[in-house]
């Protein structure tokens, strides 16, 4: 068996530096995508908040 070092060839590195990156569209704050996108950013992050409370036993 051979191990994968995640290493691409010089081809594969040169196609991957030409194309464009994975670059969010911009997206209308005020649409549904927009709205979306807050509340689930929101979310994670009192979600996160919550369970570093947990473990480190600080109530806010």
């Amino acid at each position: 068996m051979s191990v994968d070092t995640g290493q691409l060839d010089s081809d594969a590195q040169a196609r991957e530096q030409e194309s464009p990156s994975a670059v969010e569209p911009p997206t209308d704050a005020t649409g549904l995508r927009g709205r979306l996108k807050r509340h689930f950013e929101q979310w994670a992050r009192l979600y996160v908040d919550q369970r570093v409370a947990v473990r480190t036993g600080v109530d806010r």
